[in-house]
């Protein structure tokens, strides 16, 4: 075969592979059905537009947005900005908003409000009538301040190839998580041990609680925990959960981790510790605990007898949802006007 032949044929799959990315990464980007935090954003009333909430997480400063994006702001509006431009967001848009809205952060692994600068100036601003925020941290004491869940991450694979699977559209990766859930077992049905795969994902500024190394030194002999050995595709990592009663999930690099919104969602019963996301997990089967050697086989037992059928209940299945917070937000943001 010549090296011309050699050469178009290399040009034709380069091309091919070209126009696959461009076409999923520049489709829909939408709301999915399970709990996403660009699924919340891209639900609120104002959000900067698709591209301002589509761009991936790990911006660095200065990270802008059109302030005009935020022109308009009515009375009882959701308004989502990412917590990277919120000193942009206090300085352009801020002083010239009229209305009492409700204010939505994320999308990056501040805890709030404390780890913003001008925080004040939003708990003190008669506009913010409720700030709603991941990772929140629990130290407002005005009850101006409520959490929202991180929720799954259906953000990174729609910018880029990431964890074994080419760029994908939220669509289309909630697809292939809703044919799993699917044919998944019951909870009471599966290994009633906990599966760990935190190991592959270390970060060395991890606020509070310890950090990935440590928990790890926790568990790594504990009889009832199986670590992955290895990595694995995503897809197959959550076919692999749904072997499993439980999951272990310590905080990310933020206080909020994926994994635990994902493990509900693949009918895990998440074990965290203790922090303040607890009240996040109300009415959820998360078992929250102050010490990782809590771990142990009759806890198990109980936890299970506890939460095992949890999953069945409609309610449960429903705080999953963007939906649900959604009108959780808008129902708390109304009494904070009334």
């Amino acid at each position: 075969m010549g090296a011309l032949v050699l050469g178009s044929m290399a040009a034709g799959v380069a091309a091919t592979l070209a126009w696959r990315y461009v076409a999923t990464t520049r489709g829909p980007f939408e709301p999915t059905h399970f709990v996403w935090s660009r699924g919340l954003a891209l639900l609120c009333d104002v959000n900067g537009g698709v591209d301002f909430v589509k761009r991936q997480k790990g911006a660095r400063p200065p990270l802008r947005f059109d302030p005009r994006a935020y022109a308009g702001i009515r009375d009882g509006d959701l308004v989502w900005v990412r917590h990277i431009a919120l000193p942009q967001f206090v300085a352009e848009v801020l002083p010239h908003v009229r209305a009492r809205f409700g204010l939505v952060t994320g999308d990056e692994d501040w805890s709030i409000p404390s780890g913003f600068a001008d925080a004040e100036r939003l708990l003190e601003s008669e506009q913010v009538a409720h700030w709603f925020t991941q990772n929140y941290d629990g130290t407002d004491t005005s009850g101006k301040v409520s959490g929202i869940p991180i929720g799954l991450d259906f953000h990174t694979i729609s910018n880029r190839r990431k964890w074994g699977h080419w760029p994908a559209t939220p669509a289309k990766q909630e697809t292939e998580l809703k044919a799993l859930r699917a044919r998944m077992p019951r909870t009471r049905d599966r290994n009633q041990l906990v599966h760990a795969d935190f190991h592959f994902n270390k970060h060395s500024g991890q606020q509070g609680g310890g950090a990935r190394d440590e928990v790890q030194e926790a568990l790594e002999d504990n009889p009832a925990v199986v670590f992955e050995q290895r990595r694995l595709k995503r897809i197959e990592l959550w076919e692999r959960k749904t072997q499993y009663a439980f999951v272990a999930s310590p905080r990310g690099h933020g206080l909020d981790c994926h994994r635990t919104w994902e493990s509900l969602v693949l009918g895990n019963i998440p074990i965290v510790k203790r922090s303040p996301l607890d009240p996040l997990y109300e009415g959820l089967p998360v078992v929250i605990v102050d010490d990782w050697h809590a771990i142990e086989e009759g806890n198990l037992r109980r936890w299970l007898d506890t939460h095992g059928d949890t999953f069945d209940d409609h309610n449960v299945q429903e705080r999953l949802t963007n939906r649900y917070w959604i009108n959780h937000m808008r129902t708390r943001l109304q009494a904070a006007l009334s």
